[in-house]
């Protein structure tokens, strides 16, 4: 952890001054800095976002103590936010921060829209008292509604985590950070903001302090501004609901548009991170001597000073170790590269591998492959983006197979870097063949054949030796002169069933071959794995499949080899359709919560044709900035279900409100469509600018959160045009039709019940005459 890392780095003085003096402790690499740089970025950027919050919110309200509620509310709510992770024994790390950093522009949304109610109740000439009651009342049911459909969308990121898999546990803190900090502003905006606005921090509008001087003329020209601002609305609004079909053809039209922008960018499982250091491994063939192996590195690190003008000190390490109980290789090598803090460098880690990808020429005999400080061949530290499986019993075909495909890949897919198999030959070995016709003739069979020559070379436990309570083995073996050299093989006898000693010669021949230094297995079955990393900038949803045509097209199809693909396009396609889930889950959930909200299916209903055109905004950032779509956007998309009908429901609820009290059905979309306008916006802007720093500045640790805030800032913008155009016009639509289904029904009633009164008089005309008819006369 950062702080045991603390606790080291403290100590090291003190045990430098007790070592001889010509000896020196000193850390070469601190893989810390990278998890302390992530959190002071993060940190940075949300403190950041939450200032241009504020800023917007006085440009807006135009008055301190409105704006000072407003961020009194910002670290209220951190405040219990980070009192709850505590009792719930969550830390702060990247994740959880980010959950901080894209609710900074959340949190005050709730306060916006209460504050915003109290204000206008002010400036209607309202006591404070009465203000705060009465604009709070009227704002509860709408900002509980959009709190909880904004925190419903994370319950089955929770319900999906274990199939998630790494996925779930990554995003399982960002997004009970989220859940909580979002609750803690809803209980802020409930019951501080009201009390603050009416007692503490009293709200004052222009008619209860007027202004004076400069100060009232640059008001004045703001609030000509929004007058202005809300005219020209209220004018455009009133020309779209005159021109609904239209209206809805032309968005339909630019979200169909959008769609078809989609391959203009790409998919890649996890983001790409900068790295803190780039790892170089140099394998020669084997056999190489550990001076050669050491001249190729320090070739390498030469080259590498040279060229690069900013690092903190690079590492070479000859002789790479063989694996547990292998000991040392001599033809393997490492050159670690550590970088400075993000913003001192001038190159970046995948500048360093282009550089070093110029270089590979210098060593034809040496397989140069990249690892990293923090990640695999994708940096993304997830594993290789690339990973194809050859399995097969005939490990030396699947082999063979193995190395065409390297080939190819070399060949003919420039986007695909340093293909690299899982297998290398072992050092020399030799193979007994034993002629196994011969052995039977000769009275011999193959297992004894191997316990004869093994006692021979490695020697048998003949006897014990005992002395003092110990006991030792008594090793029988052949001299050392006799089993150094591969010719005595041949000259070793074997005990035949007739009691004849036989040479090995007489029976088997020596090959010299190489063996594997493993073979790995997966179901069964003997597999050799051949992962490689993409160029940046390529495309993962491109490379596959051109990889996959490529090996069909040139590797015949073989009946005892598979060939089968893995990697981050398998893994994207497996965790995309768990996010398809989430999502549709998401939807019925907010659907829910909407519908008890309103206690109708139809308002719910026109809120929810926002959703689908937040990809509008999403596609067009991610087309305009050149990201590739990733799982972290399908989070961020699932953020946005919750957070884009919120908006809606404000606007929807108080349409409702306006109806009730006598306003007809455009007079109400209009009035509340004006009304609306100024918090809709306030809401929108400070939640996009509180993104901004922490979608578009560049830090440590910032790439796994940019595609969750980018997709939120994409999202957002264009729901909130949706809102305040197409859902009054849906809402027009779709009120009118019910409500000439309403008359019609009602009319058809009215027409039954006159048939039955009809039949009734007629009934009753009956017994009339029936009456008058057998009455006296």
């Amino acid at each position: 952890s950062v702080q045991t890392a603390d606790n080291v780095f403290e100590r090291l003085p003190a045990i430098n001054e007790a070592l001889p003096l010509d000896m020196q402790i000193s850390a070469l690499q601190d893989t810390t800095e990278i998890i302390r740089d992530s959190l002071e970025t993060v940190s940075r950027q949300a403190v950041g976002g939450a200032g241009l919050a504020v800023l917007i919110l006085f440009v807006f309200l135009r008055s301190l103590k409105t704006t000072l509620v407003i961020a009194i509310s910002i670290p209220a709510s951190i405040i219990i936010t980070l009192m709850f992770m505590f009792f719930f024994g969550l830390t702060l790390n990247i994740m959880t921060l980010a959950g901080l950093a894209l609710g900074v522009g959340l949190l005050v949304d709730n306060s916006i829209v209460i504050l915003e109610n109290i204000y206008r109740y002010r400036e209607k000439g309202a006591k404070l008292t009465a203000s705060a009651v009465l604009g709070s009342q009227e704002m509860i049911t709408p900002i509980v509604a959009s709190t909880l459909t904004t925190i419903c969308v994370f319950l089955p990121i929770a319900i999906f985590r274990d199939r998630l898999e790494f996925i779930g546990e990554l995003f399982s803190g960002l997004a009970f950070t989220v859940v909580i900090s979002l609750a803690s502003s809803l209980l802020v905006a409930i019951f501080l903001v009201p009390v603050l606005a009416s007692r503490y921090v009293p709200l004052d509008t222009r008619k209860q302090r007027p202004l004076a001087g400069l100060l009232k003329s640059i008001d004045d020209v703001m609030q000509r501004f929004f007058d202005g601002l809300n005219t020209l609305y209220k004018r455009a609004l009133g020309a779209v609901l005159g021109k609904k079909i239209l209206t809805v053809l032309v968005t339909a039209a630019v979200f169909g548009g959008s769609l078809l922008l989609i391959p203009l960018t790409g998919f890649e499982l996890i983001p790409s991170q900068p790295e803190d250091s780039v790892g170089i491994t140099v394998q020669m063939p084997v056999g190489t001597t550990l001076d050669a192996t050491r001249e190729v590195l320090l070739d390498i690190e030469a080259f590498l000073e040279s060229n690069i003008q900013r690092y903190d000190n690079i590492v070479v390490n000859a002789g790479g170790g063989g694996g547990f109980l292998s000991g040392t290789q001599s033809h393997r090598g490492t050159v670690e590269v550590s970088l400075p803090a993000f913003e001192e460098r001038i190159e970046t880690d995948e500048d360093i591998r282009e550089l070093m990808r110029t270089r590979f020429d210098r060593y034809p005999a040496a397989e140069i492959t990249f690892g990293a400080g923090g990640g695999g061949p994708g940096g993304g530290g997830f594993g290789p983006p690339i990973d194809i499986k050859i399995r097969g019993e005939d490990l030396t075909r699947s082999r063979e197979v193995g190395e065409r495909i390297q080939e190819l890949l070399l060949e003919h897919l420039p986007e695909v870097t340093e293909p690299t198999l899982n297998t290398e030959d072992g050092l020399p070995q030799v193979d007994i063949v034993v002629d196994r016709e011969r052995a039977y003739a000769l009275g011999l069979n193959v297992a004894g054949i191997g316990s004869e020559i093994r006692a021979n070379i490695d020697g048998v436990t003949a006897s014990q030796f005992r002395t003092s309570g110990n006991e030792y083995d008594i090793l029988l073996l052949l001299d050392e002169a006799d089993r150094s050299a591969v010719p005595d093989i041949n000259r070793m006898f074997v005990m035949s069933d007739q009691g004849r000693r036989i040479p090995v010669s007489s029976f088997a021949t020596l090959e010299r071959t190489t063996g594997p230094v493993s073979i790995e297995r997966e179901n069964q079955a003997r597999t050799i794995n051949l992962t490689a990393g993409l160029a940046p900038g390529a495309d993962l949803n491109v490379v596959e499949p051109q990889i996959r045509a490529l090996i069909q097209q040139e590797i015949p199809t073989e009946d005892d080899l598979i060939i089968e693909f893995g990697g981050d396009y398998e893994e994207l396609l497996r965790y995309g359709r768990t996010f398809v889930i989430i999502m549709i889950v998401s939807v019925l959930l907010v659907f829910g919560v909407m519908a008890s909200q309103f206690e109708s299916f139809l308002d719910p209903l026109i809120i929810f044709f926002s959703i689908p055109l937040t990809l509008i905004g999403v596609i067009g950032l991610y087309v305009f900035t050149g990201e590739n779509f990733s799982l972290f956007t399908a989070v961020g998309l699932v953020m946005l279900v919750g957070i884009v009908v919120n908006n809606g429901i404000v606007l929807v609820d108080y349409t409702n409100l306006l109806r009730k009290r006598g306003l007809g059905l455009y007079e109400a979309c209009i009035e509340a469509g004006g009304d609306r306008l100024r918090p809709i916006l306030m809401t929108t802007l400070t939640t996009v600018l509180g993104l901004l720093p922490v979608a578009f500045l560049e830090g440590e640790g910032s790439s796994l959160i940019q595609p969750i805030a980018k997709t939120v800032v994409g999202g957002l913008s264009v729901s909130a045009l949706m809102t305040l155009f197409l859902i009054p016009v849906l809402y027009a639509v779709f009120n009118k039709l019910s409500i000439r289904f309403i008359a019609r029904r009602e009319k058809m009633r009215d027409r039954r019940l006159q048939k039955v009164k009809v039949k009734e008089m007629k009934r009753m005309r009956i017994q009339e005459n029936q009456g008058d008819t057998h009455g006296p006369s």
